[in-house]
């Protein structure tokens, strides 16, 4: 499970970064 919030976490910040 705490892989799972990592996994979202890290796609959210990606999609900030490329923003």
């Amino acid at each position: 499970m705490l892989k799972l919030i990592g996994i979202l976490l890290f796609a959210i910040v990606l999609a900030c970064t490329i923003e």
